[in-house]
């Protein structure tokens, strides 16, 4: 990912939360001196950018924190394109994924791990099935593209490509509201198939509410569902306090 994409993420994030460079430095509990360089030569590393990341999501900048997941990953498989991977959002998650890290590793009954291994591999697979589909809704992007580059109309490019006309439209639109950044655009989709609201993606992608709305339904045509992770954090939410209760 470009450095720079990164240092303008960061100075994208303060001032959406609203903060001086020093205010933003003492939120991170660093000094004023790093901050600066985050934001104009030398962009985070490491824990810094899961810390961003979080900061992200809880002020609605989910475009910022698309960035600095995908640089974290890229940080330590550099080349490899990661831009599915989940990190708990409340108590509850947090404490079912130690209870499973706990279990595989010290637990003797294989039976059961075996079980949970089986319940495993399906989620596995949905999530790789999400993940194709990211890639193809990209690739059908690229080869449009491509097309458009040549000059061709969007007609002749809905003939050439097997897509429709208004398929062919919306990319165009797309590309023209995401500079053809290709990882933007994988970025957005990521946040619209796992259920980010419409109103803060095009907010944060600054794209329009409409683009999102057809983006949404692009996703959905690839023959994966849109997933609402934030309704189910809240219902585990729910349940996990309604357990402390009893």
């Amino acid at each position: 990912m470009p450095q720079n994409e990164v240092t303008e993420a960061v100075r994208s994030l303060r001032k959406r939360l609203g903060d001086t460079q020093q205010q933003f430095a003492n939120r991170l509990g660093m000094a004023i001196s790093t901050v600066v360089r985050y934001e104009l030569s030398r962009p985070p590393r490491g824990k810094v950018l899961r810390t961003l990341e979080a900061l992200a999501v809880n002020s609605a900048g989910f475009r910022e924190a698309a960035i600095f997941r995908n640089a974290f990953f890229d940080e330590f498989q550099p080349g490899v394109f990661q831009y599915l991977r989940l990190t708990p959002r409340n108590e509850r998650e947090e404490e079912l994924v130690q209870a499973l890290l706990w279990a595989a590793r010290t637990s003797e009954d294989e039976a059961a791990l075996q079980k949970i291994e089986e319940h495993l591999k399906s989620y596995s697979l949905v999530k790789a099935q999400f993940e194709t589909a990211i890639n193809d809704a990209a690739d059908q992007f690229l080869l449009v593209e491509a097309y458009a580059a040549d000059g061709l109309p969007p007609e002749a490019i809905a003939e050439e490509s097997s897509v429709t006309v208004e398929r062919v439209r919306l990319w165009l639109t797309v590309r023209d509201a995401l500079d053809a950044d290709v990882p933007s655009l994988r970025m957005l989709l990521q946040s619209i198939g796992l259920g980010d609201p419409e109103a803060g993606l095009a907010a944060s992608f600054q794209v329009p509410v409409s683009m999102v709305k057809a983006l949404k339904k692009v996703f959905s045509d690839f023959g994966i569902p849109i997933l609402n992770t934030d309704r189910h954090a809240v219902t585990q939410e729910k349940q996990h306090k309604q357990q402390k209760r009893c």
